[in-house]
């Protein structure tokens, strides 16, 4: 795939520049989940007075794979979108800020900093996931409101993020590891697989009510399931009054 020839390119040009210790992929290449439409998630190791020189240089290492049609500068951090429809994400930093919540592939470690590398997964806390079902649930009052006012964009982009946290929490039940990612690559088996899919079929502008009332449905499943020490996290009161609001809509 291009990815794989952008990768090699790319990081041909980081090392002969001598500026990087280290360089490693992170998301759907280094998962081993990636697609011909798969973006790639290109990390530099630099010594800290290396940092300024190695931004200034950036957009040629990323110059050096193909013509690029549009990109976008931070601190740390450059995006490109390349005529061939490729987006690669490149990001430096030092030692001391390299974080372990996601799955890498070295490339290019010569000093072996990332030999001892242990991926740590960011796993959603029972706090994290209390906040996450409250989230929701404010989300769904504010919906109620906006379907009341007759506001159907509105109660249907709200439909939308109920979804969104809805496959979050979902995912924090059947693949925790991974549940940050949302529905992205959203590819596993779960209990109430069917019921979701019936959810999905009815998230149109026409019957977002009957959307917002399923995942209410499929929330419902999920805290009555829910380990004691995850419920301590939930008011249970909250969510009641909430379901009761939804589901007497007509």
């Amino acid at each position: 795939m291009r990815q794989y020839e952008a990768v090699e390119i790319i990081v041909k040009a980081i090392i002969e520049d001598g500026l990087a210790e280290t360089v490693y992929l992170k998301g759907s290449l280094a998962r081993a989940s990636e697609d011909e439409y798969s973006n790639i998630d290109l990390y530099a190791i630099v010594e800290e007075e290396n940092l300024s020189s190695f931004r200034i240089k950036a957009l040629n290492y990323l110059e050096s794979y193909s013509s690029i049609l549009h990109s976008r500068s931070f601190k740390n951090k450059i995006v490109c979108v390349y005529e061939v429809d490729l987006i690669v994400n490149l990001s430096f930093h030092t030692l001391t800020n390299l974080t372990y919540e996601d799955k890498i592939v070295v490339i290019y470690d010569p000093k072996k900093y990332l030999e001892n590398y242990e991926f740590l997964p960011a796993i959603y806390s029972p706090e994290e996931i209390g906040s996450l079902v409250e989230e929701m649930l404010f989300t769904a009052l504010e919906f109620r409101k906006a379907y009341l006012r007759k506001d159907e964009l509105y109660s249907f982009s709200l439909a939308g993020e109920l979804l969104k946290y809805l496959g979050i929490i979902i995912r924090t039940k059947y693949d925790e590891e991974n549940a940050r990612l949302g529905f992205k690559n959203f590819e596993f088996e779960f209990d109430e697989e069917d019921i979701f899919r019936e959810t999905l079929k009815l998230y149109k502008l026409s019957s977002s009510l009957e959307c917002v009332k399923m995942q209410l449905v499929l929330l419902d499943g999920y805290i009555n399931n829910m380990p004691i020490l995850l419920v301590e996290h939930i008011n249970l009161d909250f969510y009641a009054f909430v379901k009761r609001k939804i589901m007497s809509i007509d």
